[in-house]
């Protein structure tokens, strides 16, 4: 509502609540946003008439049955808002592909991670590998004998 439409309207407000009536809007196609005083009482919004006042950032608001609130129908603040939403779309759009390319970005490191991970895997598997191969020489029993063990025989048999 323009400025000089508000005052008059809290005005008469004001005047009749004393009397008792209440408050409320008619929105509709042929009525965006007319103010109504009457006795009865509503405590919802009950087509056409809605019980909450239009924000006071409204000019020209008339009441949006589908979403249950009220916006602006004034062109130059229609345009306004849509001048500030598309900046928002500008900077979300600009932050959507920056995300992107970290994420790129950081898939490439991934690979790289992961590959170096892979190599790290099978070196430790030939390193096992080599070990268990390494134990098992030394667990079975040589067919050369040790050298005391030779002496020892020739002893033996030197004696006998």
């Amino acid at each position: 509502m323009t400025e000089e439409k508000q005052t008059v309207v809290e005005e008469a407000i004001e005047s009749n609540k004393a009397k008792g009536l209440n408050v409320y809007y008619i929105s509709t196609n042929e009525h965006p946003c007319q103010v109504i005083l009457t006795p009865d009482y509503y405590e919802h919004d009950d087509y056409p008439v809605v019980v909450t006042a239009p924000p006071a950032d409204i000019k020209n608001g008339k009441y949006n049955w589908s979403t249950l609130k009220w916006v602006e129908t004034d062109g130059s603040e229609v345009a306004a808002r849509l001048i500030q939403t598309e900046a928002s779309v500008k900077t979300l759009t600009t932050q959507v592909g920056q995300l992107s390319e970290a994420s790129t970005a950081d898939k490439a490191k991934n690979d790289k991670l992961n590959q170096a991970l892979d190599t790290i895997s099978k070196q430790q598997m030939q390193t096992s590998m080599m070990l268990g191969q390494l134990m098992q020489k030394l667990a079975t029993p040589s067919s050369v004998p040790a050298q005391g063990a030779t002496e020892a025989k020739n002893e033996e048999q030197t004696q006998a």
